[in-house]
């Protein structure tokens, strides 16, 4: 008897033991996820803050760029507000005019202490200063309707323009290119969402147009359920440019606006369905 008490307690011991040792074990494990999830947090904002980070000019931090001659101008003109903007290792200075509804900035490329434009192509300032999806956007309004430029940044770190989408929420968007090639686009919000629009015909026979002039019809034409890509438009939307797909080859004429229906129009609250706007 006297044995078997001594094992009976010495087994508690053990147990006790035991779920000390797995308490012990658990808080460790607790504290290594907790510094881990922690270690997470902060390796994603300073990633975060490598790729794109937007500071004050407080503390001095623009100080060495007062005597730019760019700074001195262009301050002259209105862009007054100064701030520090970092993209992908490049360090760019950004003067912004806020008395401008569309926050235009000039934007420069800091290069051991000096100054070049940032923008090598397209208008020479950026409004409403966005980085999204690796890619430099301005944005403005102008006449009731939103445009938006979009840039990518070379290797030197300069903005090379790509396109422009003009009348956004207009229910179409028209996006002209660098080498001033168009396109008709669905109304998307995102600028990398804004897809080719399609038509197919919807008359027996469509006259087909080399300029947008309804006095000089060609003899070609279209014929119902053919289907369109959209690539431009007259200002009062009368007529379309479009590119038809044959077997043999791509062609590019004028087609007047009721000849044809939109096709998988990209669908907004404040969009059309299968009419165009008034430009």
């Amino acid at each position: 008897m006297k044995n078997g008490g001594t094992n009976v307690w010495m087994s508690s011991s053990n147990a006790l033991i035991q779920l000390k040792e797995r308490g012990a074990l658990v808080k460790i494990s607790r504290t290594i996820n907790s510094m881990f999830l922690l270690f997470s947090v902060a390796l994603l904002l300073f990633v975060s803050w490598a790729v794109f980070a937007n500071s004050s000019c407080a503390n001095g931090k623009c100080e060495v760029y007062k005597e730019n001659v760019l700074v001195k101008l262009s301050i002259e003109d209105g862009y007054t507000e100064q701030s520090i903007i970092r993209i992908k290792g490049f360090e760019y200075l950004s003067l912004t005019n806020k008395d401008n509804l569309n926050n235009c900035s000039k934007v420069f490329l800091a290069k051991s202490f000096d100054l070049v434009q940032a923008v090598q192509s397209g208008k020479d300032q950026i409004c409403n200063f966005k980085y999204e999806n690796d890619k430099v956007l301005s944005s403005w309004r102008d006449a009731g309707a939103w445009n938006e430029s979009v840039y990518s940044i070379n290797q030197n770190g300069q903005f090379d323009f790509l396109y422009n989408d003009s009348c956004i929420g207009c229910g179409e968007i028209k996006r002209t290119y660098a080498n001033n090639e168009t396109a008709i686009l669905g109304d998307a919000a995102k600028f990398d969402k804004r897809n080719a629009l399609n038509g197919v015909i919807t008359v027996q026979k469509a006259t087909l147009y080399n300029v947008p002039d309804f006095d000089k019809p060609s003899r070609s034409y279209l014929i119902k359920g053919d289907v369109i890509t959209l690539i431009d438009r007259t200002r009062d939307g009368n007529f379309y440019r479009v590119e038809y797909h044959s077997r043999k080859k791509t062609s590019r004429w004028w087609i007047s606006e009721k000849d044809f229906d939109l096709k998988d129009l990209e669908k907004k609250p404040n969009a059309g369905t299968g009419t165009r706007p008034e430009n």
